[in-house]
């Protein structure tokens, strides 16, 4: 199950093992105002299919985003992860409050068993994971779908491999971080050469 607000709409995504349900209500009345069944209603669409099936496996979630396409469209990005190397703590708070606590006891405190957040590598805090292109399903302001587009969104998706490969195998540069704006590109990192930080900003 995954949900993902946009506007004044809440889209529910279900897989229920047999199906992908798209439940859409609205946020101020609570009002179901549509039940899709994406299987039945994308028989043909080989990739959605893939997803409904791995994201219905213990191993795998899925993932769901909304975006405002052009022509007054929205898209629906549907994707899964694996668990095991994305995972939050959905009481992050009361985690962080016990970790805290044991720090000041001074006890010792082992890895532990659930990461928050993206699975790092301990040698790089910059998190690269690959995978394909979510399937993109493209929807009229009336929740309908429209098949005969390929849609296209009001902000461009970009290849953030050009900024990334930067920092990736990078044994010079350390504790860099790296942000996504909707105008530019912006990294802070510790050099090993010049023994500072640096922060850059990318058209």
């Amino acid at each position: 199950m995954n949900s993902y607000i946009y506007q004044n709409k809440a889209f529910l995504f279900i897989n229920n093992r047999e199906d992908l349900i798209l439940r859409t209500y609205d946020i101020e009345s609570q009002e179901l105002l549509g039940e899709l069944k994406l299987r039945e209603e994308y028989m043909t669409n080989d990739e959605l299919q893939k997803v409904i099936k791995k994201s219905s496996r213990k191993n795998f979630s899925l993932t769901a985003a909304v975006n405002e396409g052009l022509e007054n469209t929205l898209l629906i990005n549907l994707d899964c992860v694996a668990t095991y190397e994305y995972f939050y703590h959905y009481n992050w708070w009361w985690h962080h409050t016990m970790f805290q606590n044991m720090m000041m006891q001074q006890m010792q405190i082992s890895k532990p068993n659930l990461p928050f957040g993206p699975n790092v590598g301990e040698d790089n805090d910059l998190y690269f994971y690959y995978s394909s292109r979510p399937v993109q399903l493209v929807m009229d302001q009336n929740l309908k779908f429209i098949k005969t587009s390929a849609g296209t969104p009001v902000r461009p998706q970009f290849n953030k491999s050009k900024y990334l490969d930067i920092f990736e195998n990078n044994d010079m540069v350390k504790e860099e971080t790296i942000s996504f704006t909707s105008g530019s590109v912006r990294t802070i990192y510790f050099s090993e050469v010049t023994k500072a930080v640096h922060l850059k900003i990318f058209d």
